[in-house]
């Protein structure tokens, strides 16, 4: 019975709180399951997994194919452009992130039960399955991109380990305090950032928009270090110059290489997300986001036992986080069409922060939201084929992460087609979605043999110290799964909002967002 003080919202599939639906929902060698069973896994998060996916690549794939330190001016987009630009903004970025936290603390939580039951060491077989993330996070960033978010869930993996097996009450509590340790100093430090650094925003002079391309000399025998500093004007450090030449000097790199080079570029850009405030309270965000989605789980949430939350949570996503969402943009807008160094510093800084800071807190409104709204959707058994086909790209999302980074990285760099810094926005988009279809192609052709994506065998392996079974069973009643390979959130999705972006405000994927993934 929903909440009488509350309009109803027509759900997909909610008329009641069992779902027939699901006994519809094809499962392809899975585990047959019923709604909210925590040790087995969910299908309708594998199809939410899957859409997220979809969504983080349209955020990241901004950072494969712009420079971190690009300055953007309004004669270099046009209306497809901005449309893009909006909707990205709107839609997408911040939102997908918190999303594929959500669901990766569902995935912790689950293990926790299950691997009890079965004998194993949740603690161990846990820690050896964040190691395995952490492996892989190390060589996505040395081969193929400076965003990597595998090594930071290893990170915050750790770090909420213990609060896994404790129960929703207290995962909520965890939420709150590691939420509010992490919003007040973001609030703090971001206004005080604004009102007292204001002079230290770079600055546009005649002489700044007179730069050509032509000043910048790629020297592949040269460390990256000296090269960027060579690039500092010695009149004005701050000059917007110095970023137009960055920009240009990293284009250069990635479109003729050396590897040596691009690879140290990674690694630099990769490293400027500990020196930066914002993206590091960013990581406790997630952490939250890892808690309340434990707690969701334990909660009885998935097993349909609140569905007036859920309407709750489908409202403040629409009349709250949506056009809050819409007022960021705005001011990241106000922030792009005016760079620094045109109006006032503070005014620039503090349409910076605000931007920045309302997108950040509101963001995960509008997660929650699209979590009930595509889970529910899945649950409908509305459009079969589709949810069926996005539903295996879910169950490796993690091999399918991957493999996007890959397909960028191609399309981007010196050893494959090397389009990086020559393509406008509204190309980005196309082509996060062409890749994520061909992904998801992939992925349906892969399971029809296996039961696991590739890398997914291999961190199960890893986790449970054994070699888990690949093949699939060629019997017309296949066995269910072991409980140790059947668990809500076995597969990560990625998720990469970016590093210094090219647009300095709400509208820019942070260096988090953009550049990572998993």
């Amino acid at each position: 019975m929903s909440d009488p003080a509350i309009p109803a919202v027509p759900l997909p599939g909610s008329s009641s709180p069992a779902e027939p639906a699901l006994a519809a929902l094809p499962q392809s060698n899975a585990t047959p399951v019923t709604e909210g069973a925590p040790s087995q896994r969910l299908p309708e998060l594998d199809f939410v997994r899957g859409l997220a996916l979809l969504g983080i690549t349209i955020v990241n794939t901004f950072s494969y194919f712009v420079p971190a330190l690009a300055v953007v001016t309004p004669a270099t987009i046009g209306p497809a452009d901005w449309a893009t630009w909006w909707t990205s903004v709107i839609f997408c970025q911040g939102k997908f992130r918190p999303l594929l936290a959500l669901l990766f603390g569902m995935g912790m939580a689950s293990r926790s039960e299950s691997t009890a039951r079965e004998g194993h060491s949740f603690v161990w077989t846990s820690l050896r399955r964040l190691l395995a993330l952490a492996i892989l996070g190390i060589a996505h960033i040395r081969f193929l991109s400076d965003g990597d978010i595998l090594l930071f869930y290893s990170i915050l993996g750790c770090g909420t380990l213990w609060f896994m097996r404790r129960s929703a009450r207290t995962l909520f509590w965890a939420t709150a305090i590691i939420g509010l340790c992490t919003i007040l100093p973001y609030l703090v430090i971001g206004w005080g950032e604004a009102m007292f650094s204001s002079d230290h925003t770079p600055t546009i002079t005649p002489q700044s928009l007179a730069w050509s391309p032509d000043e910048v000399t790629l020297q592949p025998d040269r460390p990256l270090r000296e090269q960027f500093v060579d690039l500092l004007t010695p009149d004005q450090p701050s000059d917007v110059r110095f970023e137009w030449r960055s920009a240009e000097l990293e284009r250069k790199i990635h479109v003729h290489g050396p590897f040596r080079l691009v690879a140290e570029l990674r690694m630099y850009i990769f490293l400027l997300q500990f020196t930066e405030w914002y993206d590091l309270l960013r990581f406790g965000a997630e952490a939250a986001c890892f808690c309340f989605g434990a707690a969701l789980l334990k909660s009885g949430f998935l097993r349909g036992e609140h569905p007036h939350w859920e309407h709750r949570l489908v409202w403040l996503g629409l009349l709250l986080g949506l056009p809050l969402q819409v007022l960021a943009g705005a001011f990241g807008r106000a922030v792009v069409v005016a760079p620094p160094g045109t109006q006032s510093p503070y005014v620039w800084m503090a349409l910076l922060v605000a931007g920045e800071q309302l997108q950040m807190l509101t963001g995960p409104l509008v997660s929650l939201m699209y979590l009930v709204v595509l889970r529910r959707f899945a649950l409908s058994g509305r459009v079969p084929g589709l949810v069926h086909a996005v539903t295996l790209l879910g169950r490796m999302s993690l091999t399918g992460y991957l493999a996007l980074s890959f397909l960028m990285v191609f399309l981007a760099d010196f050893w494959g087609l090397g389009w990086f810094g020559s393509l406008r926005w509204q190309a980005h988009a196309w082509i996060a979605l062409g890749g994520w279809a061909i992904v998801l192609l992939f992925a349906n052709l892969w399971l029809r043999w296996f039961r696991l994506g590739p890398l997914e065998w291999f961190v199960r392996s890893f986790s449970y110290w054994r070699l888990e079974p690949l093949w699939a069973s060629t019997s017309p009643a296949p066995a269910p799964l072991p409980p140790s390979t059947s668990h809500p959130g076995d597969v990560i999705a990625p998720s990469r909002e970016p590093a210094p972006a090219p647009l300095a405000g709400p509208g820019t994927p942070s260096a988090s967002e953009t550049r990572s993934a998993p």
